[in-house]
């Protein structure tokens, strides 16, 4: 696994507008604050690499390598020093003309801030000057800041709700919604979306999932994936060929040719080549998403249903018993290989069992959309693929974007015109696309090859697809979208983490794939605590949205 790289300061100021008058976009920097704010909750507690990552794959920050961070005493500035958005002059204008918008309202008035967080890699630099161009009346405001802890926005709203300096729009977020929600600091957007004629842009399943107590809070933005990759350098080596692989990267494939490519993978440990893979520490995921994938039921990871708030039908605990089975396996898995010595004797490898892909010495890595666009200056050959599932509903992740409660009455009408261009928009995500045209690509410092939209709009699509940089497993990936459910439910069902936190879920299941409890005997009493613990969470959040609508009836 691999940081996240420090990223994004927007673009310097933005000029005249392609309607009458100009205009700029300025940036507010935060004071800082060196007292704790939130407490981390860090890693995804069934993931037994919870000192690495989070659910989304997200790395958590203190001091970046390739930036800079300091704070002073409460009350002074914090400034932070990133890689620069743009590579040409400020002076040398993006283009880009608009399309038709029937739902754009570009003669709104007023004054927006909208929270940036510099640490998360999302391109949005011509996204943003496009923007700024298009509401030549709404002067827009940038808070930027880099979260500490967590990759979410709840250290920023802690801390800004409180002091009411917060943004009007949290940008690209991906963090709690129900907890957000239930601290009152997030506006409905229902009615400012439903008389939008282009709402229909908002994929109906995204939609639903940001739906609390009948009420919109949130908007989607982007996707990322979870993926497959594999070495088709050492896989040609150990007999395959890479042609064979194209089949697998759009069109739905099997755990058992997954668990084939495993057992390919042991092979070449006996050769002295390779693993299988690194580690296995997705594995009851991905398994139980399999197994799960074509059911009515809306299944998360695991088993866990986001109607009903609960793990069912044995599906967690079948989940890290297949772990625990490949995981015994010779040659399958690096981490258990270096436990007991054998990547040395073996392999004559000598470093961490985390480098093994990155070193050419594993076939097959489990990995993220977001990552690889980092694996640079690999010494073999690779091809992505999504993960196993039987009809293409495949482990998605969600960022979003909301209005603050911090946002007046009187600005709400312009900050959500730029929270629809920002999202589901046609503007908005063809103005973003451009910057991975060859012609634009070299105006700004990309983080990525590619970002996923959540929109409908048929003109995106095709300018997605039209592409260069669009692979074959990328098309498949934003194709299947509206058919894929949510991997990161802990964003939209109350209390998640927290809940398994409590009802030691994570003990349980590391016991398990330790081989302790190989009849995973041990998860059935945590997991029913767990699921009293989600339900009534559930039912408490919902209570708040209703307690809300009381206190708050205009914003509904």
């Amino acid at each position: 696994m691999q940081k996240k790289l420090l990223a994004l300061l927007l673009a310097a100021l933005m000029t005249c507008s392609v309607f009458a008058g100009c205009k700029k976009t300025t940036e507010v920097i935060i004071s800082g604050d060196d007292t704790d704010t939130t407490t981390a909750d860090g890693a995804d507690p069934d993931d037994p690499d919870t000192d690495v990552t989070d659910e989304d794959g997200n790395t958590k920050v203190t001091k970046s390598k390739k930036g800079k961070t300091t704070s002073t005493k409460k009350g002074k500035t914090t400034s932070t020093k990133t890689k620069k958005t743009r590579t040409t002059k400020a002076g040398d204008k993006f283009k880009y003309t608009p399309v038709a918008d029937s739902g754009a309202d570009y003669s709104v008035k007023g004054t927006v801030k909208v929270a940036v967080d510099t640490v998360r890699p999302t391109d949005f630099q011509a996204m943003f000057e496009v923007m700024g161009d298009l509401y030549p009346n709404v002067e827009i405001k940038l808070d930027r800041w880099t979260h500490s802890s967590n990759d979410d926005g709840r250290e920023y709203l802690v801390k800004n709700m409180k002091t009411g300096t917060a943004a009007d729009i949290m940008w690209d977020e991906a963090g709690e919604m129900p907890r957000y929600i239930k601290e009152g600091w997030v506006r409905p957007i229902t009615k400012y979306v439903n008389k939008d004629p282009e709402a229909g842009n908002i994929p109906a399943n995204l939609r639903a999932d940001y739906t609390f107590g009948g009420a919109l809070f949130a908007l989607p933005h982007q996707a990322t994936f979870e993926l497959v990759a594999v070495n088709t350098t050492l896989y040609e080596k150990l007999g395959g060929k890479a042609s064979d692989l194209e089949k697998y990267r759009n069109h739905p494939w099997s755990w058992d040719q997954y668990c084939a490519l495993l057992q390919m993978g042991t092979a070449g440990f006996e050769q002295g080549l390779c693993v299988g893979i690194e580690d296995l520490f997705e594995t009851h995921n991905r398994f139980a998403w399999y197994q799960t994938s074509d059911s009515s039921k809306k299944y998360s990871g695991l088993g866990f249903n986001m109607d009903t708030y609960q793990y069912e039908d044995g599906i967690f605990q079948a989940g890290t018993k297949e772990f625990r089975r490949l995981r015994e396996i010779r040659g399958v898995e690096g981490w258990v290989s270096g436990q007991n010595g054998l990547l040395k004797s073996q392999l004559n490898y000598t470093t961490s069992y985390s480098g093994l892909w990155k070193a050419g010495k594993a076939l097959v890595e489990d990995t993220l959309t977001v990552y690889v666009d980092k694996w640079n200056n690999l010494k073999f050959n690779y091809v992505t693929m999504p993960t196993p599932s039987k009809n293409g509903n495949l482990m998605m992740h969600i960022d979003q974007c909301f209005i603050t409660s911090n946002c007046s009455d009187a600005n709400m009408p312009a900050a959500f015109q730029l929270l629809r261009f920002m999202t589901y928009s046609t503007n908005g995500n063809l103005a973003r696309l451009s910057m991975y045209e060859k012609e634009n690509a070299k105006k700004f410092n990309l983080n990525s090859h590619i970002y996923y939209p959540t929109t409908n709009s048929q003109a995106v699509i095709d300018k997605f697809n039209s592409l260069e940089v669009v692979n074959t497993t990328d098309k498949y990936l934003l194709a299947n979208l509206k058919n894929s459910k949510r991997y990161d439910a802990f964003k939209i069902v109350a209390d998640v983490r927290d809940n398994r936190d409590t009802a030691k879920i994570g003990t349980a299941m590391n016991a398990i794939t330790d081989g302790k409890d190989p009849s995973a005997s041990g998860l059935n009493e945590p997991i029913s605590k767990f699921n009293q613990l989600s339900v009534q969470s559930q039912k408490d959040f919902l209570a708040k949205i209703e307690e809300l609508k009381r206190t708050k009836a205009s914003w509904f």
